[in-house]
């Protein structure tokens, strides 16, 4: 019997006829392509698109816009009564915690019993006239007190730490601006003549002469037993250092850095003070 031997093809040889089979493939798929209707084709390329979109938005999650701020519509609005009331408290007392901080920004400053500062400017109390800050005064038994330290005392208890106002009623010869003030609506003027602590000034005004005439009544303060009023204080300390200055001008006067400060002759820093011509001091 004959044997017919059959030859393996090379390596080679199916090498290439791979590729040519493998450009085959890519032809026909390219002309099944082109064969494919324009709508289909459409649609592949939108679902490609769109797995496109997922993909990406898996990976790179967009940032939420921000909100718009919700308008309020105050006809639309309903409150409960509760709630109208928990409402209206609250801007009360915003309101008063507001005036609470305003009045804690003043600088209030007692400078005797009938006379303050406030934010530099200084206010002498209308219709009054307190003991001057070193006046003692007479008491029952014969013996003395500082009638002109606690006037200055029960008045910073009166202002310090509260709103105070003051109303402008001219200008006195001092420059003080005459004034009626008021700690949060109490009358200072009014509340330093009841306590006894500072006499009605009917020189100049009666304003205050029922206030005085209670305190009389009642014994309080300077009331308590006949003593020298201010007015009379200074008039007797004026005439005596009026006979001891030069020519006869009983008012000191210093030159500081802040300017000039002058010394009536019944301020308790009167006869402390010295004065120095040579730099221009009277």
């Amino acid at each position: 019997m004959l044997c017919q031997w059959q030859s393996w093809p090379h390596a080679a040889d199916v090498d290439a006829e791979a590729g040519q089979a493998g450009v085959q493939r890519k032809q026909e798929n390219a002309s099944a392509k082109r064969a494919l209707p324009r709508h289909v084709d459409v649609h592949l390329q939108a679902a490609f698109a769109r797995k496109k979109t997922n993909i990406l938005n898996k990976f790179f999650q967009p940032h939420e816009p921000f909100p718009k701020p919700a308008v309020f519509n105050a006809s639309k609005a309903c409150f409960k009564p509760k709630t109208l009331l928990l409402f209206w408290f609250g801007i009360v007392s915003f309101v008063i915690s507001f005036q609470s901080f305003a009045s804690a920004q003043q600088s209030i400053r007692v400078v005797d019993g009938d006379t303050i500062e406030i934010d530099d400017i200084t206010y002498r109390l209308f219709g009054i006239d307190a003991p001057e800050a070193g006046q003692t005064c007479a008491k029952g038994s014969g013996s003395r007190w500082k009638c002109g330290k606690a006037a200055i005392e029960a008045l910073e208890e009166l202002v310090l730490g509260q709103d105070v106002a003051c109303d402008n009623r001219g200008i006195d010869d001092y420059e003080r601006v005459i004034s009626v003030c008021k700690a949060n609506g109490i009358d200072l003027n009014a509340q330093m003549v009841t306590q006894g602590l500072a006499w009605a000034f009917v020189k100049y005004a009666n304003d205050y002469l029922p206030e005085e005439q209670s305190a009389r009544r009642s014994s309080l303060g300077v009331f308590i037993a006949d003593t020298e009023t201010p007015w009379d204080y200074r008039s007797k300390r004026w005439a005596v250092a009026e006979q001891v200055a030069p020519k006869g001008c009983p008012i000191k006067g210093n030159i500081s850095d802040n300017g000039k400060i002058y010394h009536m002759p019944w301020s308790p820093w009167y006869d402390r003070t010295g004065i120095k011509t040579a730099n221009g001091e009277r």
